[in-house]
C-alpha cells in the first residue's frame, strides 16, 4: 500500500538519517554526471559541459534541500536540530537552566497537586454506577438553610414524584459490636430497602435488603463493608447466615457490599430502618418529626432542572400536610424542598476553598512565567548578533522563533517532570496526614488524567514564558546589529517595550496574591485568637454509647453511674455530660424562644438557639463565669416546664 510505503520511507530517513543522506548524495552525483556526460557527447568541453550542467541542474545544495522538503519530514528534523542547539546553549548557561528547572518544578508541583485534589473531589465521578443521577433531597426553612429532610419529606417524595425512579431514607449513626472478646464501636447507617438500588451497586456476597425487612416489627439482618468483613472477618465465603451482635442484640449478616462503596462515608453496618410508616407519617401539632437524610436517583434523560422543578411542586404538597395550628403560628410557613446532584452536595463545602486555592497557584505559576520571559528576553539582548547572522544567511523569521520556542521547552521539561515528583511527594503526604477538611472525601489520586494535565500545563508554560523572547528575536533588524559589530549592542526598544510591561504585569500579579494572602493570614488570625467564652487548655473529650436499655430511665443511670466513676479519677478536676460537643452542629435540636410571660410573637420572627443538654457540672468544668443568678441543679429536672 502507497502510505504503508510513505510512512516507511519517512521512519527511515528520521532514523537511518546518515544512510538516507549518502544515498542522496550518490544520487545527485549520478544524475549531475549523467547530465554532464550528455553535455560532452553534444560536443562540449569538460568544463563547460559541467557549468552547463550545473547551471540546468541547479546547485547541488538547493536540491538537496528540496529533497529533504519532500520527504516530509523536515519540521521534525528541524525540531531535533533546534533541540540539540539548545541543549548546548544551555550547557554553557547552567545557572540559567537551574533557576528554570528550580523555580517551574515548584509552580508545576503545586498546580499539579491542587489539579489531583480536585480531580479527586470535583471532577471525578462518584464510585457508582450512573452517579450523576443520584440527587441529594432535602428541606430548607428560614434564614439558616438547614440541610436535613424528615420522615414525612421522605415519604410525600417517594409516593407523589414523577421523575425519580426510587427514593431512599438512611440515618447514621454508631453501634456497639459485642459478644467478642474486645467490644469496639461501629459506624453504622440504617437505610431503607431501596437504599442499595438508589445507589445502584449490588453486594459482592449475598444480597441487600429486603423491602419486608423494612419497619418496627422486620427481623434484625445487617449487610456489611467490604473493610469490614476483610478486615474484622478475614473475608469469610461462608459469612452469609451468620450472627453479629450489635448493642447485644443478634444481626443476621444477608450481604456484604463490593470494594469501594463507602456511603454514607466511613460505613461499616447497614441495618434496616426500623421506622413505622403509620406513626411517622401522620404531620399532628405536637409532633416530632425524624430527622433523616434523603437521596433518589433520577430516570434517564430527566435533567437537574426538571428535579428543580418537580421539588418545587411537592413543596406546596408537602406544605399542606401541616396541621392549620402550624400555620397560624408560621411554623415551617417558608418550608422548600430542593434536589442537589450527590457530588455537588457532597463537596459544596470544600468547592469554593479548591476553586480559590487553584487561581492562587495559577497566578504563582504566572509570576513565574513573567520571570522567566525576562530572564530570556535579557538572554536574547546578548545573542542578538548571532540571530541576525542566522537571519542573514537566509533563515526564516519563523525558523528563529521555533528555535528560540524549542529552547523555552528544553527549560520546561525538566521543570514538568520535577514537578510530577513533587506533586506525587506532596499527594502521598496529604493522603497520610489527611487533615480533617480532607477526612470525608476519597483519597487523592494521580492518574493519567493528571498526567495528561500536568504535561499540558508544561507546554503552555514553555509557550508563555518563551513567546515573548521569541517574537523579540524575530524582530531582530539585521542591518543594525551588523552595523554594530564589534561594539556593545542593547536590546531593542520593543524588546525593552515588553520587557517593561512584563515587569508591571508581574507586579500586578503580585499585588494581588499579596493582598489575598494578607486578608487569609489576618482571617487566620481571628479565627486562632477568637474568644471561646470557655478555657480549653486541659480539657479533655471524649464519646460514650450505652449499651442494652433503651428507655430514658436505663440510659439516664447509665450515664450518670459513668460520670460519678469519672469523677473519681485522681487527676480529675471536675467532669460533666453533655450531648453535643461546643461548636458541633445541633439542628436537630435546635428551636425558635418564646420567653414565658411575654406577649407572644409570631413564629418566624422569634430567636432561634440551637440546644444541648448538660448536667450541673458543665459550667464549672469549662470554667464559665456565672453573669448572674444560678445554675441550674439536679431538682430543676423533677419537674420540667413544656419546651414549646
Amino acid at each position: 500500500m502507497r502510505w504503508l510505503d510513505i510512512v516507511r520511507m519517512r521512519l527511515r530517513s528520521l532514523f537511518q538519517r546518515d544512510s538516507v543522506e549518502h544515498e542522496l548524495d550518490e544520487e545527485l552525483r549520478f544524475h549531475l554526471d549523467l547530465q554532464v556526460q550528455q553535455n560532452i557527447a553534444a560536443g562540449m568541453k569538460p568544463a563547460e559541459a559541467r557549468y552547463a550542467a550545473l547551471r540546468q541542474f541547479g546547485h547541488p545544495t538547493q536540491r538537496q534541500e528540496e529533497c529533504r522538503d519532500a520527504r516530509g519530514t523536515r519540521m521534525i528534523e528541524d525540531f531535533f536540530e533546534d533541540l540539540r542547539y539548545a541543549l548546548r546553549g544551555l550547557r554553557r548557561d547552567r545557572f540559567l537552566a537551574f533557576a528554570a528547572t528550580a523555580t517551574l518544578a515548584i509552580c508545576i508541583g503545586a498546580n499539579t497537586t491542587v489539579f489531583s485534589m480536585a480531580d479527586s473531589i470535583l471532577i471525578r465521578p462518584l464510585p457508582y454506577p450512573g452517579a450523576n443521577h443520584i440527587d441529594w433531597i432535602s428541606e430548607r426553612s428560614g434564614p439558616v438553610q438547614e440541610d436535613i429532610a424528615t420522615a414525612p419529606d421522605y415519604y410525600r417524595v417517594r409516593e407523589q414524584n414523577h421523575i425519580f425512579e426510587d427514593v431512599a431514607a438512611f440515618m447514621p449513626s454508631t453501634a456497639n459490636r459485642t459478644g467478642v472478646e474486645r467490644p469496639e464501636q461501629l459506624d453504622v447507617a440504617s437505610v431503607s430497602a431501596s437504599f442499595f438500588r438508589v445507589m445502584g451497586t449490588e453486594p459482592l456476597v449475598g444480597r441487600y435488603l429486603a423491602r419486608e425487612e423494612e419497619g418496627t416489627k422486620a427481623p434484625l439482618v445487617a449487610v456489611l463493608s467490604y473493610a469490614f468483613w476483610r478486615n474484622r472477618l478475614g473475608s469469610d465465603p461462608h459469612i452469609v447466615g451468620k450472627a453479629i451482635a450489635l448493642d447485644r442484640r443478634p444481626h443476621i449478616i444477608v450481604g456484604v457490599m463490593p470494594q469501594g462503596f463507602d456511603f454514607p462515608r466511613g460505613t461499616q453496618i447497614w441495618m434496616p430502618l426500623h421506622m413505622d410508616e403509620a406513626s411517622e407519617r401522620p404531620i399532628r401539632a405536637n409532633t416530632m418529626f425524624r430527622i433523616l437524610d434523603i437521596v433518589a436517583r433520577r430516570r434517564p434523560h430527566v435533567t437537574p432542572q426538571q428535579a428543580d422543578t418537580e421539588m418545587r411542586r411537592l413543596t406546596f404538597a408537602i406544605r399542606a400536610d401541616y396541621p392549620k395550628v402550624f400555620a397560624s403560628r408560621g411554623f415551617r410557613s417558608d418550608l422548600s424542598i430542593g434536589a442537589t446532584p450527590l457530588q455537588q452536595h457532597l463537596t459544596g463545602q470544600l468547592r469554593p476553598a479548591l476553586m480559590m486555592l487553584s487561581g492562587a497557584v495559577g497566578l504563582v505559576l504566572l509570576i513565574a512565567c513573567v520571570n522567566l520571559a525576562n530572564l530570556l528576553l535579557a538572554r536574547a539582548g546578548s545573542r542578538q548578533r548571532e540571530l541576525a547572522v542566522r537571519l542573514a544567511l537566509g533563515s526564516g523569521r519563523g525558523r528563529v522563533i521555533r528555535q528560540v520556542l524549542t529552547e523555552s521547552l528544553v527549560l520546561a521539561l525538566p521543570g514538568g517532570l520535577a514537578g510530577i515528583a513533587i506533586a506525587w511527594i506532596a499527594v502521598r503526604a496529604l493522603n497520610a496526614a489527611k487533615p480533617s477538611i480532607l477526612v470525608a472525601y476519597p483519597a487523592i489520586a494521580m492518574d493519567p488524567r493528571v498526567l495528561a494535565f500536568t504535561a499540558a500545563l508544561t507546554l503552555a508554560t514553555a509557550i508563555l514564558f518563551g513567546m515573548a523572547p521569541a517574537l523579540s528575536a524575530a524582530g531582530t533588524s539585521i542591518q543594525e546589529v551588523l552595523k554594530s559589530a564589534g561594539r556593545t549592542h542593547s536590546i531593542g526598544r520593543s524588546a525593552a517595550r515588553v520587557r517593561k510591561l512584563l515587569v508591571v504585569a508581574e507586579l500586578g500579579v503580585s499585588l494581588v496574591l499579596l493582598i489575598g494572602a494578607g486578608l487569609l493570614a489576618r482571617s487566620f488570625l481571628a479565627l486562632a485568637h477568637t474568644e471561646t467564652g470557655f478555657r480549653t487548655d486541659h480539657l479533655l473529650t471524649f464519646r460514650a454509647t450505652q449499651v442494652g436499655s433503651t428507655s430514658l430511665e436505663g440510659r439516664a443511670r447509665f450515664y450518670l453511674k459513668l460520670l460519678d466513676e469519672v469523677k473519681q479519677i485522681p487527676l480529675a478536676r471536675s467532669a460533666a455530660l453533655l450531648s453535643d460537643m461546643p461548636f458541633q452542629d445541633t439542628y436537630d435540636r435546635a428551636g425558635r424562644v418564646q420567653v414565658v410571660g411575654h406577649e407572644p410573637i409570631p413564629f418566624l420572627q422569634r430567636p432561634r438557639a440551637d440546644n444541648t443538654v448538660v448536667s450541673p457540672e458543665f459550667f464549672q468544668t469549662l470554667e464559665v463565669p456565672l453573669r448572674s443568678g444560678r445554675v441550674f441543679d439536679d431538682r430543676d429536672s423533677e419537674n420540667p416546664p413544656p419546651w414549646w
